[in-house]
């Protein structure tokens, strides 16, 4: 055996070790979005109130499985229709299921520095490539589909509270929109026009009617923010905010 064939047979052996790593991670990787899909979806058949089995949510059925479930997200358009969970921290449910188990798709889950009666909500989930968990907020970036004026309902201790989109943007690293207290360098109405400024669209609510950035209701003023991985550049996020407009009983 030459050396020339020795060389090739090492090249094609180091290929063929490639390509079985490459197929492993594939094979391993659909097996996860698979048993990721397939966990939800039977969590939707028997909570999710946009399936119309059970409007009012057995919420203490949900949190008897997981004692870390804050809420239900549902967003009219899209396929996101999940619990949201809660931990002391905001890197757990990165891998993590609603059953706590191992999952690249992790959970929807609330800002961990949040309470349910804050000025602004704020939620994380993945942008996964299956187009599960927070993938179809991509969809608001698209102009029909925002004029659309899609909705957005959380579920949570009898109520169900509606929200409106006011503005979508993708977000640099530098850009530090997950405010929660307003107390300290930033105040709610600052915040509310920072995020209108930086929308992809200019029709929102703030924007129309100053008023509200002046003082004007704006201590009842409560909001949703939804942010996920986008692809545009490194690191780079996409950002929803939606205003709550109506709270009733379910």
């Amino acid at each position: 055996m030459n050396k020339k064939t020795i060389i090739i047979d090492f090249i094609s052996i180091i290929l063929i070790i490639a390509m079985t790593v490459s197929g492993y991670k594939i094979v391993t990787k659909v097996i996860d979005y698979h048993k990721s899909s397939e966990t939800y979806n039977n969590i939707r058949k028997n909570y999710s109130p946009s399936l119309g089995n059970n409007i009012s949510i057995d919420e203490q059925k949900l949190k008897n499985i997981n004692g870390d479930y804050i809420m239900w997200l549902n967003v009219d358009g899209t396929n996101i229709d999940y619990p949201v969970v809660v931990y002391s921290d905001n890197d757990f449910y990165l891998e993590k299921d609603f059953y706590k188990n191992d999952s690249s798709s992790g959970s929807i889950f609330m800002d961990y520095r949040n309470k349910t009666d804050y000025k602004n909500i704020i939620l994380y989930g993945h942008n996964m490539r299956n187009q599960t968990m927070f993938n179809n907020l991509e969809k608001f970036k698209d102009n029909n589909f925002w004029n659309e004026k899609h909705k957005i309902y959380i579920y949570r201790d009898g109520y169900k509270y509606t929200y409106e989109p006011f503005s979508v943007y993708v977000a640099e690293p530098s850009l530090d929109y997950t405010v929660t207290d307003f107390s300290k360098d930033i105040t709610f109405s600052e915040y509310l026009k920072k995020c209108s400024d930086l929308s992809i669209f200019d029709d929102s609510i703030y924007l129309k009617n100053p008023g509200l950035l002046k003082g004007f209701n704006i201590s009842s003023e409560r909001i949703l923010t939804l942010s996920t991985c986008s692809y545009e550049f490194d690191d780079a996020r996409t950002v929803l905010h939606a205003r709550l407009i109506d709270k009733s009983e379910i």
